[in-house]
C-alpha cells in the first residue's frame, strides 16, 4: 500500500496536472450492512452514521480523500427478524477511510463525474459488555458518481470490502468461547451519500 501511494504522488509531481486542482470538504451519511449466514438463518448487522469528508483533486482524473464516520450503535437482527439481545450493552462502531481515486471530470463544473480507486479503512468496534475495543481494517474499492455544480457537489458511493477483513478479525462479545463475532459465510455492503463544497 505504501508503494502505491508513493508511486501515485511521484506521477503527479512529474506532470502538469496540479493546474486543475480542487480542495473540497463536506458532510454525508454512510450505511453499512453485513449478512452472516448460519444453518439457523441469517444474522444482519447495520450501522448508519453521519460522516465528515475531505478531498483534494489533483486534476479532473486523480484525487485523494479521507472520511471520518462518527461512532454509532450497531443494530443486529436475528434470523426470525427480532433484535439481537445484548441486554443493557451495545456495540458501537466508528471509522476512518483513506482512498486514492481515479476517474473523470472530478474538477469540471456543471458536469457529471465518476471514479473508482483503492483505499484502506480503519473501523473501531467497541462492546460495552466486556470493554473490548478492536480494530477491523483492510483494503477497499470505492465506486462513486456525482454531479459538480460550481462550488457544490452531490455524490453517491458504493464501497466493496472483502469479507475476509471481518471474518479474520478478533472482535468478539463473548470471551468464554473461541468463536469470534463474525463467521465464515459473510457478505458486506456499504453505501454513502455526500454533499461536498469547494474551498
Amino acid at each position: 500500500m505504501r508503494k502505491i501511494f508513493l508511486a501515485f504522488f511521484a506521477y503527479l509531481a512529474s506532470t502538469s496536472l496540479m493546474a486543475e486542482s480542487k480542495f473540497q470538504a463536506g458532510i454525508g451519511y454512510s450505511m453499512f450492512e453485513s449478512t452472516d449466514s448460519y444453518s439457523s438463518g441469517d444474522y444482519k448487522d447495520s450501522i448508519d452514521a453521519p460522516l465528515l469528508a475531505v478531498r483534494y483533486a489533483f486534476s479532473k482524473r486523480f484525487a485523494i480523500e479521507g472520511e471520518y464516520r462518527f461512532s454509532r450503535e450497531d443494530s443486529c437482527t436475528k434470523p426470525d427478524g427480532s433484535a439481537c439481545n445484548f441486554g443493557e450493552q451495545s456495540i458501537d462502531v466508528s471509522g476512518i477511510d483513506l482512498n486514492l481515486l481515479l476517474g473523470n471530470h472530478l474538477t469540471d463544473e456543471d458536469s457529471i463525474y465518476f471514479y473508482s480507486g483503492v483505499g484502506y479503512f480503519f473501523d473501531r468496534w467497541s462492546y460495552s459488555g466486556n470493554g473490548i475495543d478492536d480494530t477491523i481494517s483492510g483494503l477497499q474499492i470505492p465506486f462513486g458518481i456525482g454531479y459538480n455544480f460550481k462550488e457544490l457537489s452531490i455524490e453517491g458511493k458504493y464501497i466493496y470490502r472483502p469479507y475476509s477483513n471481518y471474518r479474520d478479525s478478533s472482535f468478539d462479545i463473548n470471551l468464554s468461547t473461541t468463536d469470534t463475532y463474525y463467521g465464515n459465510d459473510l457478505f458486506i455492503n456499504m453505501f454513502s451519500l455526500k454533499i461536498m463544497y469547494a474551498l
